[in-house]
């Protein structure tokens, strides 16, 4: 289950789209990625130093999506979540060239209707944001992200290989998608309607 859960970070974490002419920004709320946060308590008051609160911005209308990966290497679709209240950014949706607080504030009572507690283990979380142009490429790369979510005692070794599987032909996917658009052939990721990008962000978590 660990091989299965490291496999499945490096399978996600290679998604990525280097030709892609979308700009797409991310920024950690509160202290940067140099600084470490700590594991929130129950009990603990939500704090920028206990919870994470993304600031996301892209350059043009785009559907947003945010995967942890943790330090043992399991991942963990955190939006869009249907925690979310009704009305809280649907489908993952944004705005072009408008900054977004994911959640919009860490109130009991804010708009987004769920937080991001940080949990233990400490070390090391990577943070993988995609947005995507098109609702069906965001939908594909959720549920390839659900598929390979392998814990230490949930989902069984199959079906973190199956997602693992899942993730690597996703790529080949659109990294041929791309080449077909750059070739002059029509497809939908040629112009705005088909392309997508990601980011990576780090932070540190100490117990």
């Amino acid at each position: 289950r660990r091989f299965d859960r490291a496999l499945n970070a490096g399978a996600l974490l290679a998604l990525t789209h280097p030709l892609s002419r979308m700009r797409l920004d991310v920024v950690l709320v509160g202290p940067g990625e140099a600084f470490p946060r700590r594991v929130w308590r129950p009990g603990d008051k939500l704090t920028p130093d206990n919870s994470l609160q993304l600031e996301i911005r892209v350059d043009r209308d785009a559907y947003v999506t945010v995967v942890d990966v943790d330090a043992a290497g399991g991942l963990e679709l955190l939006f869009p979540t249907p925690h979310a209240e009704e009305g809280f950014l649907p489908e993952g949706r944004v705005r072009g060239r408008r900054t977004v607080r994911i959640p919009d504030s860490l109130a009991r009572d804010n708009a987004a209707g769920f937080h991001w507690p940080l949990a233990a283990p400490g070390g090391v979380d990577t943070l993988q944001v995609f947005a995507t142009t098109d609702l069906g490429t965001a939908q594909r790369i959720r549920r390839q992200v659900s598929a390979a979510s392998v814990g230490e005692t949930g989902a069984p070794a199959m079906r973190g290989a199956s997602g693992r599987l899942g993730l690597a032909a996703l790529r080949e996917e659109l990294a041929a998608r791309d080449v077909r658009s750059r070739g002059g052939t029509e497809d939908s990721s040629a112009g705005p309607d088909g392309d997508w990008t990601s980011a990576t962000v780090r932070i540190r978590i100490v117990e």
